[in-house]
């Protein structure tokens, strides 16, 4: 399977595929060399700094990607990682950050379970379906740091996952 493992999100921008690999907990980025035939070259594996990733998104600059780690042993978080030409040399750099929280639903919503990330603008959207909400941080796209802006509460037990 050239796209890995077990890809649960893929993101192409221009001639670069990034996929992120749930049971192997990886992100991997791909060159495009053939769009009719889907011909992809892996370029690069690196961790999602964090268990089961869902989801992935780059910001607007193209110098920052997000990455949705559903979780699992009670935690779930998400990471900015700076890209550095599309290769993550500055993996080291990576902003976690880790949510606390669950919900009413005991079968799934035990804890905080990431589900989306999504950039707009100087915002990036958090999706997360074991706290019923949708968390809007302020980001710094010159050093990654987040800031919890507000919550977008959702109704009790309906584990939002997308925008």
């Amino acid at each position: 399977n050239e796209s890995g493992n077990g890809p649960s999100w893929l993101h192409a921008q221009n001639d670069i595929l990034y996929a992120v690999n749930e049971p192997d907990d990886k992100i991997e980025v791909f060159t495009i060399d053939d769009r009719i035939q889907g011909k992809l070259t892996s370029k690069n594996t690196v961790s999602s700094q964090g268990c089961t990733p869902a989801s992935l998104d780059i910001d607007s600059t193209g110098k920052w990607l997000a990455v949705a780690n559903y979780g699992g042993n009670g935690t779930s978080n998400f990471a900015l990682l700076p890209l550095e030409k599309s290769d993550f040399s500055k993996e080291k750099d990576a902003q976690v950050t880790t949510i606390d929280g669950d919900g009413p639903n005991r079968k799934r919503q035990e804890h905080s379970h990431c589900h989306q990330v999504q950039f707009h603008q100087n915002y990036l959207y958090v999706v997360d379906l074991g706290t019923d909400t949708i968390n809007v941080y302020h980001y710094n796209d010159t050093n990654g740091e987040v800031r919890l802006n507000h919550q977008i509460k959702t109704a009790p037990g309906a584990g939002p996952r997308h925008l």
